[in-house]
């Protein structure tokens, strides 16, 4: 990144920052208008939920946020199987403490999906999976997500941080998920935990996620320069796709104070009352590949973003 592009980015993330200060619900308050039919869909969080207390601050933040659809995403798959969406829907479901303030839909135990109604709000989870991979022309690894892949997914032996690209692609097709190219423009580098993609990089991510995953995003944890990052990836998405890019909080909800973050930005669906996991995964595919879905995109407040990327405090 050039020191022009490294300023740019540092002033359009300032300028960002500025309604933060005011003393209300900066999330809630930034949304774009939700027209009437539509729901407000976060699909890349990281809620970590070890207990009911946790389940109850991802609800609640939900309620707070007005968020419809949130997609449980585990960073790698097998690790510690119980972050996932699997194992906190086990957990929720079997909690008498939960129970007695919320409703479970009836769901299968096979199904990608499951809703709960909490504070007269119908709130869904579906699961998701981000997986660093490793491709040719890049040097160091690119974050994808599986977005509502079946049941098994998380537990295939293909499936682990700094698996090739293609075979990511192979084993979220054959779990039928929804490729998602998660930030494509921020390496895992070797020096820095993050750093952005040069412009050989970026042109080798063009070719290769932009053309054979389903869609991409753009995340509100991309703070400071990485800004910059975000809205290159908007441009080079729409120029040579014709379509946007997904638009997520990528919130690490490590406690109660970034939870907060959970809807920081959203993607609007035109979108019924959907009975099953298998067609809601469906209805959501199909509307992204048809760019037909409304974006809004704001960013992290810094302490945030150190409390819950940076040094995942449980705060």
């Amino acid at each position: 990144m050039n020191p022009i592009n490294f300023v740019q980015g540092l002033l359009h993330y300032s300028v960002d920052m500025i309604p933060n200060v005011l003393p209300v619900n900066s999330v809630r308050s930034r949304q774009l208008e939700k027209p009437e039919g539509y729901i407000n869909a976060s699909l890349h969080t990281h809620p970590m939920i070890y207990n009911c207390d946790d389940a109850d601050m991802l609800f609640r933040n939900m309620a707070r946020n007005d968020v419809d659809l949130c997609a449980i995403v585990k960073h790698g798959a097998e690790k510690d199987v119980n972050l996932s969406f699997w194992g906190a829907r086990a957990r929720i479901k079997c909690n008498p403490i939960l129970a007695d303030h919320l409703s479970l839909d009836e769901f299968d135990e096979e199904d990608p999906m499951f809703r709960v109604s909490y504070q007269d709000k119908l709130l869904t989870l579906v699961p998701g999976y981000e997986i660093s991979v490793r491709m040719g022309g890049v040097r160091g690894m690119v974050d994808m997500i599986s977005l509502m892949p079946d049941h098994g997914f998380e537990k295939d032996p293909r499936v682990k941080p700094g698996m090739d690209f293609n075979d990511f692609m192979k084993a979220n097709e054959d779990y039928n998920g929804i490729s998602v190219g998660a930030h494509p423009y921020t390496i895992h580098g070797k020096l820095m935990k993050f750093r952005f993609a040069n412009a050989d990089e970026r042109r080798f991510i063009q070719s290769l996620v932009f053309n054979a995953a389903d869609v991409v995003d753009c995340v509100s944890d991309n703070v400071a320069w990485m800004a910059y990052a975000d809205r290159l990836v908007a441009k080079d998405y729409i120029k040579k796709m014709g379509r946007k890019p997904l638009c997520n909080d990528d919130a690490h909800a490590t406690g109660p104070y970034t939870s907060r973050e959970i809807g920081r930005s959203g993607n609007l669906f035109k979108m019924q009352m959907i009975q099953s996991g298998d067609m809601l995964r469906e209805s959501l595919k199909k509307k992204i590949l048809a760019d037909d879905f409304l974006t809004y995109h704001h960013y992290t407040t810094p302490l945030r973003f150190l409390s819950g990327v940076a040094f995942n405090l449980q705060i």
